[in-house]
């Protein structure tokens, strides 16, 4: 093979991974852009409970639904949470639904 056939294909190789990486890049940027604080986060629903009041809570049920449809589904329980303590729930068995959803 004569050198400039191998400098040719060295370049263009070159070229060509620039460009792929160049690529990936832009696609995790755009990510980071769009999902911004939450990107940690997993697939479905988490909810963050910090107890600052200073008295255990007891038996805490999470409803996701909305008032004008209710087919509400329980997503997380807590049956108790000590003082100044954080817990962290994550679920990921909930329906779809084509509305606004809220969290009681």
């Amino acid at each position: 093979m004569s050198k400039k056939r191998k400098i040719l294909i060295l370049t263009f190789s070159g070229i060509f991974i620039f460009i792929i990486g160049g690529w990936i890049l832009l696609n995790y940027l755009l990510l980071l852009f769009f999902e911004g604080e939450y990107r940690h986060y997993d697939e479905g629903l988490t909810i963050e409970i910090h107890n600052k009041t200073g008295e255990p809570i007891q038996n805490l049920d999470f409803i996701l639904g909305n008032i004008e449809h209710p087919s509400f589904q329980k997503v997380a329980s807590i049956y108790s949470l000590d003082p100044d303590t954080n817990m962290k729930i994550t679920s990921s068995k909930i329906r779809k639904a084509n509305f606004d959803l809220s969290l009681f």
